[in-house]
């Protein structure tokens, strides 16, 4: 092989390591984020109605990971029927196919566990739960349904502008209906859920991270997970949502007319 040749070739090697390796955000496992859709029952009309809805995470097989704000209405009451949706195809919008039970909640902390109580045999792995802490301008993603795009699972990529009050704070778009969903690293790992924005001069989204998600999962609503909440988020999120009490319910399933 002759010089020239030689040094072509370590040149396109050299090329290719260097712009075709590592992305700038790794792609987020979209498959284990869920729209879930909240009806209220109007007793006049006997039928249901739309309230709200938001996005979740599959944190175990049958179990989704949500907002407490996601399952309630305007007046801070629960909405009687919950459904759980999903985006099959990229390029289509999400079915949905199953109704929810909710677990647990903690009003507190703004977390909320919902019960798919008919899973489907198509059900994606659930995501793991990452340890760790990132740094200022770390960049990440928020997958989720926002109202702004909602027809479609949607991901916005940022970076963690700075912290509060033991929560994350981040420049990336977040929206109504991103509530609950996931948030990832560079390397697509799972870290934290969006709870709500602030809106100024500029748009900052806040985060909840993953040591109070896996105290809120591990049971410890009431005792670890709400003594980290410092008083001024607890009173930001009562300005935000009118969130002012903590509540824990097991296996309960609330009673409703037939839902179609």
């Amino acid at each position: 092989m002759n010089i020239k040749k030689k040094f072509w070739i370590i040149s396109v090697v050299c090329l290719a390591l260097l712009f075709g390796s590592t992305p700038t955000h790794a792609a987020s496992d979209t498959s284990s984020i869920f729209k879930i859709q909240a009806y209220s029952y109007n007793t006049i009309s006997e039928t249901y109605q739309l309230e709200q809805y938001g996005s979740a995470v599959l944190v175990a097989k049958d179990i989704l990971l949500t907002n407490a704000h996601v399952i309630t209405d305007n007046d801070d009451k629960f909405t009687l029927q919950y459904e759980a949706c999903r985006t099959i195809s990229s390029s289509e919008s999400p079915v949905c196919f199953s109704t929810l039970q909710v677990l647990s909640y903690d009003k507190n902390t703004d977390l909320a566990l919902l019960k798919i109580v008919t899973p489907n045999d198509a059900m994606p792995d659930p995501v793991t739960l990452w340890s760790g802490t990132l740094a200022i301008g770390a960049a990440i993603s928020i997958v989720g349904y926002p109202a702004n795009g909602g027809e479609s699972i949607t991901t916005t990529q940022g970076t963690i502008a700075w912290y509060e009050q033991w929560y994350y704070k981040t420049d990336a778009n977040i929206d109504g209906g991103n509530s609950g969903g996931g948030g990832f690293d560079n390397a697509g790992n799972f870290i934290w859920i969006p709870t709500f924005v602030v809106n100024g001069q500029t748009t900052l989204g806040y985060l909840i991270p993953i040591d109070i998600i896996k105290e809120f999962l591990a049971g410890d609503i009431g005792t670890t997970s709400t003594q980290r909440v410092a008083a001024t988020f607890t009173k930001r999120l009562e300005t935000q949502y009118g969130l002012v009490d903590q509540k824990n319910i097991t296996n309960t399933l609330f009673t409703t007319p037939a839902f179609s």
